[in-house]
């Protein structure tokens, strides 16, 4: 009998069951919503850029479902025999809604943020270069030119300040608290504009006291420059007492000085006549300073070039003939030239000076028939067989020694056997110009290489063709040849015959591998077939001979792709044959 009613009230509880877990399977549409994480949640929702409509739309679904689920939910309900408490289930879902508006809020609070601190800062920096010291009146002036542009500055950052607020405002819908950080980044965007109108009229006060400090500035440098302008005048005249030669060094160390001065008036000058245009008032006239110029360049040219001449003679007569630099000497001497006779015609009224140029015109004229034989003997072309043939021709022994000057060559008479110098000078620089030829088509070559690339799945590479290096072939191989027939080859003829056939070889061989690439190329496809290598035993085992030999040379390309290297490699000869 006990058995029997214990199982009637298992049966009872089984019916009773029933609806229970009719009444949990309602809950199954809130296990998403349960499961969300709020954190990734907020991470999708900030992939893309969202309005503030949008973000609005977002907070109010989230409030609208807390609110509907407080209603649909009941804290606790009997089902039977059963009496179930929902209240935690109720608040954990809302709670969940609740977090999720608070994650987009505050994702709205960052993004204005950024915003509201980015227009603060561009607040900040005018601020910040309105209050910058301006040194000197350009400062000033360019300072003022830029408070000019300010105005539009404020008003094309109305329109961002009217959005960050509209934006803030949107937090405020929602009874957002903002930290105090952003409460007084808010506040303070509309605080900008009043502020940085009453930055400017304490600025502009500012600046008129810099405007007067700088103008009594003007006015003491521009004292300054006229004293030092007459100080000078008086300088410059001075100079007509000099007639020494023995003093030109230090009269030209002078003239250098005064040059620099006379320079940096004239910027003084041209400084200050800016800045007085800038103050409004009448431009100095710096007339003196033009004539004070003009007056002092004769002088200037005079002993400057005076100097140099003498630096320049009793180096060329005296140090190493070897450090004598021909190839200006000319130059120097005929702008020498031109100065001294220029300066005899301005000086007519000051003889004693006018004579200091005639004694350096003198000179100059004197050494000036010398200069044929300096090239001649400085000509870059001069090897020891020159030298020889020098000895040989003069009977005189002849080697550019370290103590070798022009005035020894002057005393062994080297003056009187021009002819012959120029002559073998002649021989030289010709050679000189083959050889240099010879070195510049060889440095050419050097950062030539083949294009060696892999090809396919091979194992192996190709060539690829250069257009580039089969021109420089023909036009090196057409020019060396042209050096063959030069009456002045003989010191080089080796060496020309030499680099005749390296470029010839490199082109035969060059040639040969494009053909035996062209011929593997088209092979190579055949006989990756086995049914072919069944077929044609023959042929294949020569082509197999073929490609072990085709790429050993690739190899070897690949591993030294320089271009004129190629001539090591004339066993590719027979590959194409083959």
């Amino acid at each position: 009998h006990i058995v029997d009613l214990k199982e009637t009230i298992v049966d009872l509880i089984n019916k009773a069951i029933i609806p229970l877990k009719a009444y949990s399977k309602s809950y199954d549409k809130y296990t998403q919503l349960m499961n969300l994480n709020v954190d990734n949640y907020i991470k999708d929702f900030e992939k893309t850029e969202k309005t503030a409509d949008q973000v609005r739309e977002e907070v109010r679904m989230h409030l609208r479902e807390r609110d509907a689920l407080e209603k649909v939910i009941p804290s606790s309900i009997t089902i039977g025999p059963f009496y179930v408490i929902t209240s935690k289930i109720r608040e954990n879902l809302s709670n969940k809604r609740k977090l999720l508006a608070e994650a987009v809020l505050n994702y709205q609070t960052k993004k204005v943020r950024i915003k509201a601190e980015e227009i603060n800062n561009s607040f900040r920096d005018i601020q910040r270069k309105l209050f910058e010291k301006p040194n000197t009146m350009e400062e000033l002036h360019e300072h003022r030119e830029w408070m000019k542009l300010i105005p539009g500055l404020l008003d094309d950052r109305k329109e961002d300040i009217t959005t960050v607020m509209e934006e803030f405002g949107l937090l405020d819908e929602f009874l957002y608290n903002l930290s105090n950080e952003d409460f007084n980044m808010k506040w303070s965007l509309l605080s900008w504009s009043w502020k940085v109108s009453n930055m400017i009229i304490q600025v502009e006060e500012q600046h008129n006291e810099d405007e007067e400090r700088f103008r009594k500035l003007q006015m003491h440098d521009t004292a300054s420059l006229n004293e030092k302008l007459d100080s000078l005048i008086m300088n410059v005249a001075g100079l007509s007492s000099h007639a020494n030669l023995d003093k030109a060094h230090e009269v030209a160390n002078e003239c250098r000085r005064l040059n620099k001065s006379l320079k940096e008036c004239q910027e003084f000058a041209t400084l200050y006549n800016n800045r007085e245009r800038l103050f409004g008032i009448p431009v100095t006239n710096y007339e003196k300073l033009n004539k004070l110029l003009k007056d002092f360049e004769p002088f200037r040219n005079l002993w400057i070039t005076t100097s140099d001449w003498l630096r320049w003679f009793d180096s060329w007569m005296n140090d190493a003939i070897s450090f004598i630099d021909a190839e200006n000497i000319e130059k120097n001497v005929t702008e020498a030239y031109k100065s001294m006779h220029k300066a005899i015609k301005q000086f007519q009224d000051a003889e004693s000076v006018q004579n200091v140029a005639v004694e350096i015109k003198n000179q100059i004229e004197e050494f000036r028939p010398n200069i044929p034989l300096i090239q001649a003997l400085r000509n870059p072309g001069m090897r020891n067989r020159h030298w020889e043939m020098l000895t040989e021709e003069l009977k005189l022994p002849v080697r550019p020694k370290k103590d070798l000057t022009f005035k020894k060559c002057l005393e062994m008479g080297f003056d009187r056997h021009i002819d012959k110098i120029s002559k073998v000078a002649e021989i030289a620089g010709k050679e000189y110009t083959i050889e240099q030829a010879l070195d510049k088509m060889e440095g050419e070559w050097k950062s030539i290489k083949f294009d060696v690339l892999p090809y396919k799945n091979t194992g192996t590479s190709i060539i690829k063709a250069s257009d580039e290096i089969s021109q420089l072939l023909d036009d090196h191989i057409v020019m060396t040849q042209s050096m063959s027939f030069s009456p002045f080859k003989k010191a080089f003829e080796e060496r020309i015959s030499s680099w005749e056939n390296k470029l010839k070889i490199t082109q035969d061989v060059l040639d040969e591998w494009l053909v035996c690439q062209r011929s593997w190329l088209y092979l190579e496809p055949i006989f990756s077939s086995e049914d072919i290598v069944r077929q044609l035993p023959v042929e294949s085992k020569r082509y197999q001979t073929m490609e072990r030999m085709w790429r050993k040379i690739m190899k070897q390309a690949k591993e030294n792709p320089e271009a004129l290297t190629v001539d090591e490699a004339m066993n590719v000869v027979p590959c194409s044959h083959n």
